[in-house]
């Protein structure tokens, strides 16, 4: 699972690519890149850009945050992922994969026509995670069990935070569509 991804570090950067004005927090991220735990940029519902925690805290205690999102009826996502007021856009250039064979490599893909994308994502007050879907032909070839939700035109974006139902954006890039950095 995609636990590991490359984003602009400018909030100015990522509010022109969104094409919005409104910026909350810091001016710039530390890394190029947002692992688990940290902070990441997202563009709220109300096309805020603002960062959060990259994860939602485990139910259990000493485990691993859950940035990933599979099953969208699990009582632990269903109700964020089906509140407009709760989705959000994850600004990404790259992500990676772990491979499925020993010793497990780390696999960068990008898209293949846009330099930046985005994730279907959800937050709340503290944290964001973003949806993910079975893998496409490039994806699966590395890892074969799921790949992140891509939205990389403007039309998927709008739809996306206005509520179109998750199941039917829930679906994997075209393939052809991503390769390998």
């Amino acid at each position: 699972m995609c636990n590991l991804y490359r984003t602009r570090t400018a909030a100015a950067e990522i509010a022109l690519l969104f094409k919005t004005n409104r910026i909350t927090g810091p001016d710039q991220l530390e890394k190029d890149y947002v692992s688990p735990g940290k902070p990441g940029w997202i563009v709220n519902s109300d096309g805020e850009v603002t960062t959060r925690a990259f994860g939602r805290p485990h139910w259990q205690a000493g485990k691993a945050a859950v940035c990933n999102i599979r099953n969208l009826d699990s009582r632990w996502w269903a109700s964020l992922v089906a509140a407009p007021a709760h989705r959000c856009l994850v600004p990404v250039t790259s992500f990676m994969e772990w491979s499925d064979v020993r010793p497990r490599k780390q696999v960068w893909f990008g898209h293949q026509q846009v330099s930046d994308f985005a994730f279907a994502g959800v937050f709340t007050a503290d944290w964001f995670a973003f949806l993910t879907a079975a893998p496409n032909a490039e994806v699966a070839a590395v890892h074969k069990k799921a790949m992140p939700v891509i939205l990389e035109s403007e039309v998927a974006r709008r739809n996306w935070v206005d509520g179109a139902p998750a199941r039917e954006m829930q679906r994997s890039l075209a393939d052809g569509s991503l390769v390998r950095l």
